[in-house]
């Protein structure tokens, strides 16, 4: 199940589309949408793309506004899952340099919190020039930056 999260308001952000490799997407969220107090009710498995700006410690609308720090990210996100579960994975997609650290702060929350051991996190910085690269084997687009571990408790 993929669902894309537009966590921009600005208008080169929203609506940018998917490529073409990915499985088309189950649902779309706008920043509105996340932004609300009902939860989306994700479910367990659920892959989810993000789409932004971004810098190494905020993502959300380019300039001050909209800016969304690594643990906000994760709160937002673990409460739209379904209570108790952890999306598959999380590719982020930014127009801005330096994801790699955003999403590595977001990698050191969720292990702070003891949350998504098993979820895949990856990272994507480009201009936006059309749609969100799809993850392949030969791809060197998206930046493996957390991929999940068994831990024993």
């Amino acid at each position: 199940m993929i669902i894309v999260f537009e966590m921009s308001t600005d208008d080169d952000i929203v609506g940018t589309p998917l490529s073409a490799g990915w499985v088309p997407e189950n649902a779309r969220y706008t920043w509105n949408q996340i932004n609300q107090q009902h939860s989306l009710n994700i479910p367990a498995g659920a892959v989810i793309v993000v789409v932004a700006h971004g810098t190494n410690t905020t993502i959300g609308n380019e300039g001050p506004t909209l800016n969304i720090t690594a643990d906000q990210f994760l709160a937002i996100v673990h409460h739209h899952m379904q209570p108790g579960y952890a999306p598959a994975a999380i590719y982020i997609s930014t127009c801005g340099d330096e994801i790699a650290g955003f999403a590595a702060g977001v990698v050191l929350c969720a292990e702070a919190n003891q949350m998504w051991r098993h979820t895949e996190i990856y990272g994507h910085h480009d201009d936006v020039s059309g749609p969100v690269p799809a993850p392949s084997p030969n791809s060197v687009e998206w930046d493996p930056i957390y991929q999940g571990r068994t831990r024993r408790d």
